[in-house]
């Protein structure tokens, strides 16, 4: 166990020397992970600071086989993880993951092909038989159900909650746009609720209420946004605005010189 843990902090120094420089988080785990025979990183949280100039942050959780194996090796079906510090991003970088929150933006399946496109976690291991099977309910519907598994993995279903039909239930539907959407190197966002909201991504119902944190933080940013707005435009209106005593003294200047111009007349 000691030796896995000084792998964990070796990875998350492995992140952020690959940062130095502007380069990208993601390109150093990659770099990092290479050894391991498959694995997915989730962007778990990102942050932006500052009303002007902005500094941008992201942190990562990190998934892979206990002791780097493959799951089934030794015959136990688990996974580890670990979750980063908080690491300074380009703007570049944070602008093409800004829709992808909560999503597997970096994966390594166990064929070792690499797939970088954002797509919602645990996807990646459906029609995976180490990990579930098909099965056909009594209307004829299609679906994959998930065995038993590890704590990792049995923690990300229960995060997902009713994102699936049954809880722990992928329908075949979901999982046929799913394919559909890496077929075309697109994002797979997950179904549309009736008011169009996605299950997954910075916008999804599933993340809303699995990273209160990063939402909680952006109705504080907006609050003092509004708030700075309107001291502003109080300041403003403060100095454009007369003062009572040099509005007196203007309206009795005002008196003043239409009695003389009366008298002048007379």
């Amino acid at each position: 166990m000691g030796a896995l843990r000084w792998l964990l902090i070796g990875l998350v120094l492995v992140v952020l020397s690959g940062c130095e420089g502007g380069g990208s988080p993601v390109d150093a785990m990659r770099r990092g992970l290479e050894r391991h025979p498959e694995y997915s990183v989730i962007l778990n949280d990102m942050s932006s600071k500052g009303l002007f100039f902005h500094d941008y942050f992201h942190r990562y959780r990190i998934i892979f086989p206990e002791n780097g194996k493959k799951p089934g090796e030794g015959g136990k079906e688990n996974f580890t993880q670990q979750m980063t510090d908080w690491v300074k991003v380009n703007e570049d970088v944070y602008t093409k993951y800004k829709d992808s929150l909560g999503m597997v933006i970096l994966a390594k399946k166990a064929d070792g092909t690499i797939d970088t496109v954002p797509q919602p976690p645990l996807f990646q291991f459906v029609g995976d038989p180490r990990f579930g099977k098909w099965e056909t309910d009594e209307k004829g519907n299609q679906g994959w159900a998930w065995l038993a598994t590890g704590m990792i993995l049995s923690s990300l279903i229960d995060e997902a909650g009713d994102s699936f039909e049954k809880r722990r239930h992928v329908d075949y539907r979901h999982y046929q746009d799913y394919r559909n959407s890496r077929s075309q190197g697109a994002p797979y966002y997950g179904s549309r609720n009736p008011q169009g909201k996605p299950q997954y991504g910075t916008q999804g119902t599933v993340t809303q209420k699995t990273s209160t944190g990063f939402f909680e933080r952006q109705q504080a940013r907006m609050a003092d946004q509004k708030e700075s707005f309107a001291k502003k435009v109080e300041s403003r209106m403060g100095r454009s605005r007369p003062s009572s005593s040099s509005s007196r003294s203007s309206s009795s200047s005002g008196r003043s010189s239409s009695f003389s111009s009366g008298r002048g007349r007379r």
